[in-house]
Parts: C-alpha cells; sequence; structure tokens
C-alpha cells in the first residue's frame, strides 16, 4: 500500500512540475539579443516579417550595455541607420552630444543600463519583433 501510494504522490509531483512544450513558430530567428543581434532583429522586423529575438539574459545590448564596454570607437560625426537612431535617444537622456563625450576614448559614452532600455524601447515599437528572455541554445550533452 505505501508503495502505490509513493507512485501516485510522485506521479503527481512530476505531472505538476512537467511543463507541455509549445511550439513557437516565426519567419525569423535571431539567437542572441547583443547590438548585431537586436540590430538584425529590428531592421527584419521593420521589413514585416515576423521576428524573434532569443536571449538568454534579461539584458539587451551585450557587451556594449553589459560588459560595461558602452563606449564607441570610430567616426561619431558618421551617423547612419539604426546606430543613428540609437545615439539620438542617448543624446535626449544626456541632453546632447558634448554629454556623451566625456571620455578619451570614445565620442559616445553611456552608462550600460541607459543603452539596455534604449535597444528595450526600439524593440518595443515594432509589431513584428517579440524579444524572449531567458532563451538559451546549448548542445544537447
Amino acid at each position: 500500500m505505501k508503495k502505490g501510494l509513493l507512485h501516485i504522490v510522485f506521479f503527481l509531483m512530476a505531472a505538476f512540475t512537467m511543463q507541455a512544450q509549445k511550439p513557437i513558430y516565426t519567419d525569423v530567428l535571431v539567437v542572441g539579443g547583443g547590438a548585431s543581434g537586436v540590430t538584425a532583429g529590428l531592421q527584419s522586423a521593420r521589413l514585416g516579417v515576423k521576428t524573434i529575438i532569443a536571449e538568454e539574459t534579461p539584458w539587451l545590448g551585450g557587451m556594449i550595455t553589459a560588459a560595461g564596454v558602452a563606449a564607441f570607437d570610430g567616426n561619431h560625426n558618421m551617423p547612419s541607420g539604426i546606430w543613428a537612431e540609437f545615439r539620438e535617444q542617448l543624446y535626449k537622456v544626456y541632453g546632447g552630444p558634448s554629454k556623451v563625450a566625456t571620455g578619451w576614448v570614445s565620442n559616445t559614452l553611456f552608462e550600460p543600463h541607459v543603452g539596455d532600455s534604449i535597444f528595450k524601447s526600439m524593440v518595443a515599437k515594432e509589431p513584428d519583433l517579440t524579444v524572449m528572455y531567458g532563451l538559451a541554445f546549448r548542445k544537447p550533452y
């Protein structure tokens, strides 16, 4: 009797902890929400394609926002595309170009959490774009 009851309890515990996997369909899957993944997802969605960005962390922007490397090398006078949109949002937050040109490494410096919030607001505006946090793709071993 005890053994049968134990099996029933185990079965009920397993039933409550198991989750059915629901298929997710999309036209484009971008693995990783780093700066490149976010820009790829934005561009894809802006072309009218249903897109999912699968990101392991709760953060967008990868190295330029989460790794404390929130500085850009290159010509800050050459705005273009999604980078220009991102930079304009930085200017709004900080009060203009001179407010982000505060270092000797780069003319565009910002706090990591500000970059993350800008990326999140950019992706939120796109109806064909979904960001799924907490998803990681690993080898099955």
